[in-house]
């Protein structure tokens, strides 16, 4: 699954391979588990820019995060998934500005451009941290989706965490990541107790959900839908 492929024949090994991954992964020991978890996180460590094995990572992580403990989960979330979440790309004009600086003080210090690896384009960094935000949503959805004990007490013990992340990040969130968001905010609201049309949650949902509805990807229209729908069934029980 880490390896890179052409053509569709090759995607379709690739999601063969993944799906082969997520079966082994429930006859498999706890202990083999965990330190596969382990490694993926030291490899996503070492891969910030290097899209295709960033991406291929956080997939596995995400099959691999509903064996972990509580902890670990709360761990990833706080090291990897809310900052992935949080993080906006800057102005562009401010970024051409900084590899303008950086070019200069390069030339000023010629011994350290050899060993430097050169960053990576405007373009490029958008489509980096558009995946990231997508994958980082997704590894949430399923934490929520599942019926883990780990993943519900993670969600228990860290639950305002969670509800201010998605309910800050409206304005950084990229456009493909809009469905697993809208999913994980259908799932936060079926978490939680005692919600009324005063609810600020409810407010923020539907306000974000009629935003959706209008988007050109027909996913995130039908996710905005459901959650109106949601919203509506909440308020209906009342």
């Amino acid at each position: 699954y880490m390896s890179p492929v052409k053509g569709s024949a090759g995607e379709g090994q690739r999601l063969a391979a993944l799906e082969t991954i997520q079966t082994y992964l429930t006859i498999s020991d706890q202990t083999l588990r965990e330190e596969l978890f382990k490694n993926a996180l030291q490899q996503l460590e070492t891969s910030k820019e290097n899209h295709f094995q960033r991406e291929s990572i956080l997939d596995i992580i995400r099959l691999l995060v509903l064996y972990q403990t509580s902890e670990n989960i709360a761990n990833l979330f706080e090291k990897w998934v809310y900052p992935l979440c949080e993080t906006v790309l800057e102005d562009p004009r401010k970024f051409r500005k900084a590899q303008k600086q950086k070019k200069v003080e390069a030339m000023e210090d010629e011994s350290t451009t050899e060993s430097k690896k050169p960053d990576l384009r405007y373009k490029d960094k958008a489509k980096l941290l558009e995946m990231e935000h997508k994958k980082a949503y997704r590894i949430l959805e399923e934490i929520f989706k599942s019926d883990k004990d780990s993943c519900k007490e993670f969600i228990t013990n860290n639950y305002k965490k969670i509800k201010k992340l998605l309910m800050t990040s409206l304005n950084k969130v990229a456009d493909s990541s809009k469905a697993a968001r809208l999913r994980c905010i259908e799932h936060l609201i079926s978490k939680t107790p005692y919600l009324n049309a005063e609810s600020k949650l409810l407010k923020s949902a539907v306000a974000e959900s009629v935003i959706c509805t209008r988007d050109i990807n027909s996913k995130c229209r039908q996710c905005a839908f459901n959650l109106i729908n949601s919203v509506g069934n909440v308020l209906k029980s009342q």
